[in-house]
């Protein structure tokens, strides 16, 4: 560890946990970064960093075939870094914000067809088991809320009010948002919290495996998998396949963009138009399938059209 390393970055580190509420994940990766960058660059103090070194340092990671979003996560590390540097007025400009990266084209999130969740649901709430009532209503609860892995780990009983029929949820940075119990979710999570199995169990965390531990990434992965696959064709099958499925039905049912991203706890309307270009996407597909003209070709007997 030089000591630019200890005296800079340490202190940034330490500014994304405490100040930033960083996800641990996010920090690590930071990190990285920048043990990576300052080994390559011999960088050994912060006037060694300029512009051009910074964006030869991406060049050469591009030529190496490094993913492009890797580099747009290196980049926000650099940005990062800088602007905290300005809050502390050590640094007066960005040399980051003129990085030029290669873009990352933007997928088509995969989602559940309202189709395939209305026959999913038209089967009868019962239950043999803890673990089926279990993943069921996480099922559940994933398509009212949209919640991501975290926040339904640390969804605690509290943050559910009845009454009110609204789930608070913390999403990155600990952000508040409020989500709308609609009576469906209700249903499902009385049922769930009045079962004789979930009665034994501790009353902090709203979800809790059979054997008494909170939730895990793994374990909500692996449930919703074994769920998808057996009832959607979506190319996907993850627990955030059913947070895109949530936010394109809104969409499809009338919801605008703005009610979206706060409903999904985005900081900007960039990251939830990648929706609108699913509905449109469904739109395309759905108009191709039903206009008299492609019916037609398909049954070879087309016109021309002048």
């Amino acid at each position: 560890m030089n000591e630019f390393y200890r005296t800079s970055i340490l202190p940034f580190l330490e500014y994304l946990e405490k100040t930033k509420n960083f996800s641990h994940h996010t920090i690590l990766a930071y990190k990285t970064d920048w043990e990576q960058f300052i080994e390559s660059c011999q960088v050994q103090e912060l006037k060694d960093i300029d512009h051009s070194l910074l964006q030869e340092y991406l060049k050469n990671l591009a030529k190496m075939n490094v993913a492009k979003s890797t580099l747009h996560r290196k980049a926000s590390s650099f940005r990062s870094f800088y602007t905290f540097l300005q809050k502390k007025k050590e640094h007066t400009q960005n040399p980051a914000l003129l990085l030029k990266i290669p873009k990352i084209p933007k997928k088509i999130p995969s989602y559940v067809r309202q189709t395939e969740l209305e026959s999913f649901f038209e089967k009868p709430l019962t239950k043999k088991n803890y673990r089926e009532l279990l993943n069921f209503t996480l099922f559940v609860f994933l398509i009212y809320t949209g919640a991501r892995r975290a926040e339904i780990i640390e969804c605690r009983l509290e943050q559910l009010d009845f009454q009110k029929q609204t789930i608070k949820l913390f999403g990155k940075g600990k952000k508040e948002r409020i989500i709308p119990m609609l009576k469906p979710l209700k249903k499902v999570l009385v049922a769930y919290l009045n079962s004789d199995e979930r009665k034994q169990m501790p009353s902090e965390y709203l979800f809790y495996t059979n054997t008494k531990r909170p939730l895990y990434p793994k374990y909500i992965f692996n449930s919703t998998q074994n769920i998808l696959e057996n009832m959607s064709r979506s190319t996907k099958k993850s627990p955030h396949v059913l947070r895109h499925t949530f936010a394109t039905l809104l969409l499809q049912n009338g919801a605008d963009l703005n009610s979206i991203k706060s409903l999904l706890g985005h900081s900007s309307l960039a990251s939830t138009q990648i929706y609108a270009q699913a509905d449109i996407k469904l739109l395309k597909e759905t108009h191709q399938k039903a206009h008299p003209q492609n019916k037609n070709q398909a049954k070879g007997k087309g016109e021309k059209i002048v």
